[in-house]
């Protein structure tokens, strides 16, 4: 993993780079730490790319480095919305905290791992995210 006072020094120039690799499944084993570092550059356009490639995992099982990656992207959108702003971002990590369990991927796949059901899983995520988002929406409608 990349240390973030590493990783945001990287200006935008690299995110094209950072977002090629993340649709090049050669780099799978290294998808956890391009997404994380994209969301720690806090570019607005890593937004749309980041959320596809957490949305792509629904079908099928993923194998371990997608699910780590998976739960690094949604990490990342709180890096996001914290460096840019962005409303997609905090809007996608506000709908989580309450979506139903998926049927498959990461968070019904690996019940293993945690300690949680399924649902829970993505809420804890959604919470975590929103926490680093550090963004004042992220509390509510009388948070503002």
């Amino acid at each position: 993993m990349c240390p973030y006072e590493k990783a945001s020094k990287y200006d935008d120039s690299v995110v094209p780079i950072l977002l090629k690799m993340l649709q090049d499944p050669k780099e799978r084993p290294h998808w956890s730490n391009i997404v994380t570092i994209l969301g720690m550059i806090g570019d607005a356009g890593a937004v749309e790319p980041v959320i596809a490639f957490i949305e792509r995992n629904k079908k099928g099982t993923p194998n371990w480095d997608q699910r780590r990656a998976e739960a690094s992207a949604m990490m990342a959108l709180g890096y996001l919305v914290n460096k840019s702003g962005n409303r997609r971002t905090l809007d996608y990590l506000i709908t989580n905290l309450t979506l139903p369990a998926r049927s498959e991927g990461f968070f019904l796949q690996r019940t293993d791992l945690f300690d949680a059901t399924a649902e829970r899983k993505v809420n804890k995520y959604a919470v975590m995210d929103l926490a680093v988002s550090g963004h004042g929406g992220a509390q509510g409608s009388e948070g503002g």
